[in-house]
């Protein structure tokens, strides 16, 4: 899409129409990840395009310029598949409202050491290490080694749920991440729930925030 100046026009044009159709206060953009140091300058390319057609289109219509923003990774220079890859830094400044880095997935079948941490607005579980030191430690960042339940460690809310009633898991608020996490035997899950959602968007909505991004809907399900 982003290789030639049609293909971004057209792209650009359709997001545009899309949200003044609906309502929206913008756009956000989750390419996960340009592969190549080409497709790092069209993306480049794309953002400065699209930063100048959202502009003319609010002086046309006299409304609110819209809001681009990204998801990119965390790194601005990386490696993945022996490619180096590196972020057009300018671009991003000069023409994203916000850029939000990505640093997930610390646990799965790809890592050599498992490592467990909490993903705020993600279901994570984790196999925490057992031994005399840290057997009783059930905090978030407590040593792990292993996948948890679900699939590759995986869970929508509704096995959440599920996973809790069943093996009378203990659940824990946690105030400082404003997330919920439960643990029974070598068992650990990280996760969001209503209570724990709601207070982030009360959070949001006090700050005067346009909106807020979580991550992901298709693994919210349903409890009984």
């Amino acid at each position: 899409m982003a290789t030639t100046p049609a293909a971004r026009q057209s792209f650009i044009n359709s997001t545009i129409e899309v949200a003044r159709e609906y309502g929206f206060d913008g756009l956000d953009l989750d390419w996960e990840f340009p592969k190549d140091e080409k497709e790092m300058e069209d993306f480049g390319v794309l953002l400065g395009e699209w930063r100048v057609a959202v502009r003319r289109e609010a002086e046309l219509t006299r409304r609110p310029v819209l809001l681009i923003t990204a998801a990119v990774y965390f790194a601005s220079n990386f490696t993945v598949d022996e490619a180096k890859r590196g972020y057009p830094d300018e671009s991003i400044a000069r023409n994203l409202n916000w850029a939000s880095p990505i640093e997930e997935e610390r646990i799965g079948e790809w890592e050599e050491e498992e490592k467990i941490r909490l993903e705020l607005g993600r279901v994570i579980g984790g196999i925490q290490q057992q031994d005399q030191e840290t057997e009783q430690n059930h905090e978030i960042g407590a040593p792990a080694v292993g996948l948890g339940p679900g699939e590759r460690g995986v869970l929508t809310f509704k096995q959440v749920w599920d996973f809790n009633k069943a093996n009378r898991a203990t659940v824990v608020y946690d105030s400082v991440t404003v997330s919920m996490y439960s643990y029974s035997g070598i068992y650990w899950i990280g996760y969001d729930d209503r209570e724990s959602v709601a207070l982030k968007v009360r959070f949001a909505k006090a700050l005067g925030l346009r909106g807020y991004f979580f991550w992901w809907v298709g693994l919210l399900g349903i409890a009984r």
